[in-house]
């Protein structure tokens, strides 16, 4: 209303000082036309002035008022601009620089590998929505770390649990291949075995081909009472040893022994499970077989006084290493195949040699035969003197004796690569200390080989070459008194025998071997047709074997020196019964001593027919 007052009153002013205006003009040119009207023109001028000095102050007045109130409106325009910004700044800190700061801690923290941090959700607004978000994506990773450290635990713990098994594989498949003896090999598998297997005892059984029973060869922390009594044990007769159908292979098996016994509790599996395992405080029994080209060898048993759980892997390197088990015993039991094999050959060759030895003895006696009998045509004395010497000593020189024989032999075979090769040279020479005694040496030496063709068109199957040298020596001092006579004999008998060009693991087979002994006889004659001896023989066996594998590498078996001592005494009698046979009985008694352990004595009593 104030406003509208004064805007109406400068109205009415304004108006005025028109018509001032308008009338000062008017009367400045009437003043022009009439100078006697110039007072009266001063006096209005004047009032003209005086009114506008008043509305001038009058409107100086309302700006005035009006000015100060604007700079009140601008000032507290300013405070409240002022308070305004420090609202949005306090809220703009609160909403939006707050949570903002603690999204990026809560960032940082997630970088840190924090990833249970959470943002604390206090609105529902963008700001809400943003840390409801950054939390889900935490929670999310939170799952996401903590699935793959667990996936990298449980990866960790396979490749660490296959290390030890393909180590185990390793240390069994090197300890198998050195093993030398069948007893090595089966014990120290079995301590193996116990300890990856983490069993309370560990047998190994071998079987018949039959798979009818299987005997104990080795074991492992097993109770001596299990290892005597179960040395052999009848399929059927315990949980240990199933019978196995033929061409089929059985697997692993997991035996509770305590429902097992109590199903069985009536039969004699059943007690003898109870008095066993039971007694030695085994729960389960796991049964892993030894197989061979479908073939079962055995079975390794593992003894358990808890109750284990098998893993599929676990039963899987326990068949591998089974079948490393039985691998071994196979190849040991070809080797000792093939060291029988080389022995009999090597037996044949001695043989052939001494047959050849005694041919070439009988075409001389034969010869000399046909000379004596000749000579006995002619009824010539002296030849026939002469023959009869060449028949007892060979070659007599004075108060020497001697005979020396030759043997040689080649084939060539009647296919490729089997030709062989028999040669030998003996001799022996005497000499007649005085008419009672006498010494003598004799020598014998063969060379011979022979090739492996293989089987019939498979050159592949062929096994090489293989050798032999031996020689044997012998020296004997005898003596001759009529009724009392006998002889001292030492010989020494060594020889190598060489196989070569194996196709087997073994490549080559060298055998050395050395045989010493002594023989001494007595014979006494206290009475007519009555006969004391008195001996003593005395035998050592040494020998080694050095297997080269297809490698290069080198395996030595030392075979420990075996001897026998055996003193002898017998007493014969000989009666005549007329023409021209005698029968004579005769007792004795001979006792051996066997390395360091004494053995048993034997006696006999033949009765022996001659005919003269």
């Amino acid at each position: 209303m104030g406003r509208l007052k004064l805007l109406q009153e400068t109205h009415i002013v304004l108006k005025v000082e028109t018509k001032v205006i308008d009338a000062k003009f008017q009367h400045r040119n009437s003043f022009d036309s009439h100078p006697e009207s110039k007072p009266g023109i001063f006096l209005a001028e004047f009032v003209l002035r005086s009114a506008a000095d008043l509305f001038v102050s009058a409107v100086e007045r309302h700006l005035s008022g009006w000015t100060t109130l604007l700079r009140t409106f601008q000032l507290a325009m300013m405070v409240l601009a002022i308070l305004s910004a420090l609202a949005l700044m306090y809220a703009g800190y609160v909403f939006i620089l707050e949570p903002v700061s603690r999204l990026k801690s809560a960032l940082h923290d997630i970088e840190d590998g924090d990833f249970a941090t959470r943002v604390i959700v206090e609105t529902g607004d963008e700001m809400g929505s943003l840390a409801e978000g950054f939390n889900s994506m935490a929670e999310n990773l939170q799952s996401l770390y903590g699935n793959l450290e667990t996936k990298v635990r449980e990866k960790t713990a396979s490749l660490e649990t296959k290390q030890q098994r393909l180590s185990a594989l390793y240390e069994v498949a090197a300890f198998v291949a050195s093993a030398e003896t069948l007893e090595e090999l089966a014990h120290g598998f079995a301590r193996h075995m116990r300890r990856i297997a983490q069993a309370d005892a560990v047998a190994i059984r071998w079987s018949d081909v039959a798979n009818e029973r299987y005997v104990l060869l080795g074991s492992d922390c097993l109770p001596h009472v299990m290892a005597e009594e179960e040395q052999c044990v009848l399929s059927g007769d315990c949980f240990c040893g199933a019978k196995v159908e033929s061409g089929t292979m059985p697997s692993v098996r997991v035996i509770p022994i305590l429902d097992a016994s109590r199903s069985l509790s009536g039969q004699a599996a059943g007690r003898r499970v109870h008095e066993h395992c039971e007694r030695a405080g085994y729960a389960t029994l796991i049964t892993v077989p030894l197989g061979l080209h479908m073939r079962v060898l055995g079975e390794v048993e593992l003894f358990y006084r808890g109750e284990p759980s098998l893993s599929e892997e676990e039963k899987a390197l326990f068949e591998a290493l089974a079948s490393h088990l039985a691998g071994a015993m196979e190849s040991l039991r070809a080797a000792a195949l093939g060291r029988e094999a080389a022995v009999f050959s090597e037996r044949q060759l001695l043989a052939q040699e001494l047959h050849d030895s005694i041919a070439q003895s009988l075409a001389f006696l034969k010869i000399q035969m046909q000379l004596l009998r000749d000579a006995m045509g002619r009824q010539d004395q002296a030849a026939i003197h002469a023959t009869m010497d060449e028949l007892d000593v060979g070659v007599r020189e004075g108060p020497f004796d001697a005979y020396v024989a030759q043997g040689w032999r080649r084939s060539d075979g009647d296919r490729d690569h089997a030709d062989g090769r028999t040669s030998n040279v003996y001799g022996r020479l005497g000499y007649q200390l005085t008419p009672e005694w006498q010494a003598s040496v004799m020598g014998l030496y063969s060379n011979n080989y022979a090739m492996d063709p293989g089987e019939v068109g498979k050159p592949a199957t062929r096994q090489g070459k293989y050798r032999t040298r031996d020689s044997l020596g012998t020296l004997t001092l005898a003596h001759d008194y009529g009724r009392v006579g006998g002889e001292i004999k030492v010989y020494s008998n060594d020889g190598r025998s060489e196989w070569t060009g194996q196709t087997g693991t073994d490549r080559d087979t060298l055998m050395d071997w050395e045989q010493t002994g002594l023989r001494a006889r007595e014979s006494l004659q206290p009475w007519e047709g009555g006969r004391v001896e008195l001996g003593f023989d005395s035998d050592r066996v040494d020998g080694d074997v050095d297997f080269v594998r297809q490698n290069g590498t080198t395996t030595h078996w030392k075979a420990s020196a075996f001897r026998i001592d055996s003193p002898l005494a017998v007493v014969s009698q000989e009666w005549g019964l007329g023409d021209g046979w005698s029968i004579t009985p005769s007792a004795g008694v001979r006792y051996y001593q066997i390395g360091w352990r004494k053995g048993d004595s034997g006696s006999f009593l033949p009765l022996i027919g001659v005919n003269h």
